[in-house]
């Protein structure tokens, strides 16, 4: 029941290395090319500035923004602010207040581009806010010059040329979690960057029912198998060892494999050897599910943050290389991390361990199996 690691041939390694090689020179050039003075930033309140906020990545990467979206929009109601998503994210912000509109956009789609520009010239925005606080992407870079905007919001990278107006400086500590990192940006809006790092993502009430309905009686508990990518695969059987020990343990226990769409035959396996159920939808049912849930086990994907954002009780699987900056944020937890580069290097005892520590400090483990 093992899910198989796919893996890439040197030759096309050496190709990925190249075009990552080419892309830094690039942007480094233009970035000299496109370097800003530092500005004074405006009266944010005298007037329905035009702000858009960069996001057209991942999933998990619109989760922690959330709380900066939220905390510039508290202080200045009367911005304007758009958020420019990926089709994998734009759903996370599908009830979200703070934002005026979600500009969908898939760089993939090369006609995409055309309908964006024409976007970009008609709304005119005033402010575009960079989210890559660690390195500068050559397609967020292109897409902020794209927006003609007079105030470009970022963090300054070291050894490139600066090309923000209104600069927010990183976090004192270098390993603060990404959700830290992010919440800088809202300096330049005059707010404290404390004040940006509560996530949420509204759910509907619809969307709550639907998920209790999934959950059926009993103990919430969320068994997360997808991964995404091969290095975050952790193995079918130890899933199931996990989900069995759960339903074990917790007393009325009601156990739930979500899974991606197209993993439905695994999810179902692994359901089979645990006694549990399967479950797979859409984005929002998924992020609905993990609001109801009581307890999460997920490898390091968007249910990490989700998790985070919802204040669930979870354990996650890390690589030492990925824990440092995205780790649960603020809520009752543990991650369980290994030092090769695949999940694989987890042992199953160490999840157990940590998955009954967890159940211990929320309530949720049953007398005779605490310690």
């Amino acid at each position: 029941m093992t899910t198989p690691v796919r893996r890439y041939s040197p030759l096309k390694r050496a190709g990925r290395a190249i075009e990552q090689w080419v892309r830094h020179r690039t942007t480094g050039i233009l970035a000299r090319l496109t370097a800003q003075a530092p500005q004074s930033p405006p009266d944010w309140d005298a007037q329905p500035w035009q702000v858009l906020y960069l996001r057209h990545d991942r999933i998990g990467d619109m989760i922690v923004s959330t709380g900066l979206l939220r905390a510039i929009h508290a202080a200045h109601p009367g911005l304007k602010l758009d958020v420019l998503a990926s089709p994998a994210n734009a759903d996370v912000l599908a009830h979200e207040p703070a934002v005026r509109s979600v500009v969908r956009f898939d760089r993939r789609r090369l006609g995409a581009w055309w309908t964006l520009w024409r976007h970009l010239r008609r709304t005119r925005y005033d402010v575009v806010i960079d989210p890559m606080v660690f390195t500068q992407s050559f397609t967020t870079l292109m897409l902020m010059l794209a927006t003609g905007a007079r105030w470009r919001v970022g963090v300054p990278k070291p050894r490139l040329p600066d090309v923000y107006a209104l600069r927010a400086a990183p976090p004192a500590d270098p390993a603060a979690h990404h959700v830290d990192h992010l919440a800088q940006l809202a300096t330049p809006f005059g707010v404290l960057a404390e004040a940006a790092t509560e996530l949420a993502v509204p759910i509907t009430e619809l969307e709550k029912s639907t998920a209790h309905a999934a959950w059926g009686a009993g103990r919430r508990l969320l068994v997360n198998v997808s991964a995404g990518k091969a290095f975050r695969a952790w193995p079918d059987e130890r899933y199931a060892a996990i989900a069995q020990h759960l339903r074990e343990t917790v007393p009325n226990a009601r156990v739930l494999i979500l899974h991606a769409p197209g993993e439905a035959a695994r999810a179902q396996a692994i359901a089979d050897a645990a006694g549990a159920s399967t479950y797979s939808s859409t984005l929002r049912a998924a992020l609905a599910l993990v609001s109801t849930a009581e307890f999460v086990l997920t490898p390091d994907t968007s249910i990490v943050h989700a998790a985070s954002a919802f204040r669930v009780p979870a354990v996650t699987l890390f690589t030492v290389d990925q824990v440092m900056r995205w780790h649960l944020y603020r809520t009752v937890g543990e991650d369980v991390v290994t030092s090769i580069p695949t999940l694989s290097g987890i042992p199953l005892e160490e999840v157990v361990s940590a998955v009954d520590g967890v159940l211990a400090r929320v309530g949720l483990l049953a007398p005779a199996a605490h310690p």
